[in-house]
């Protein structure tokens, strides 16, 4: 069993030992931004940003959002992910979609949280990963490994792609896709190497 704890922003095994999450293991990942120069403020309101306009773009879609509670400057994002869903007719079915990954012989045990996960038409599953800043060189691998995840925990729901959906805070979005076999290879050679170094760091 894995235990979140929100204090620390950890996962933990019933037994007390750390499981790597997805975004924790790719900042050991090569090409992975390093934000230490920058002032930590403006870090923590980027990261207050993001959760924010996740959490109004699940309540739009489950049909719960008080409009009237949006800060004004925050509405751009929302009018972006209701172009998105108009436009592509995906239809979100879960939100923050947590997977344990068990280590299969490869130092490859984590922990991964998706955004969300729906339908377009009579297409296979669809995973997305809502992004509101600057494109990173690891948001391909992170997607990737919560794909993974959902492949060894849920078989019986297959995934056809993943979208990285860009809200850029301008009433519009932009979506650029992770095909299957691209998804094996951020996984293979961007992601293991990153938990695996995450592993020699933290568990000496």
């Amino acid at each position: 069993m894995i235990i979140f704890d929100a204090a620390s922003h950890t996962y933990r095994t019933s037994t007390g030992v750390i499981v790597p999450s997805v975004t924790q293991a790719l900042k050991y990942a090569d090409g992975a931004p390093d934000w230490s120069g920058v002032d930590p403020t403006v870090l923590a309101h980027a990261a207050d940003r993001g959760r924010t306009v996740h959490e109004i773009c699940r309540l739009f879609s489950e049909g719960t959002l008080n409009s009237e509670t949006v800060d004004e400057r925050l509405m751009p994002y929302l009018h972006g992910w209701q172009a998105f869903l108009r436009e592509t007719t995906f239809e979100p079915v879960e939100w923050e979609v947590v997977h344990h990954h068990p280590d299969d012989g490869e130092q490859d045990e984590y922990v991964g949280r998706c955004d969300c996960y729906g339908y377009r038409g009579n297409d296979d599953g669809i995973l997305i990963e809502i992004k509101t800043g600057a494109a990173q060189p690891t948001d391909a691998a992170q997607l990737a490994a919560y794909w993974e995840a959902w492949r060894v925990a849920r078989s019986d729901d297959p995934i056809a792609r993943g979208w990285l959906v860009r809200l850029p805070g301008n009433g519009s979005y932009k979506i650029e896709g992770l095909s299957a076999a691209d998804a094996r290879l951020q996984y293979r050679y961007t992601f293991l190497p990153a938990l695996r170094r995450w592993r020699e760091e933290n568990e000496r």
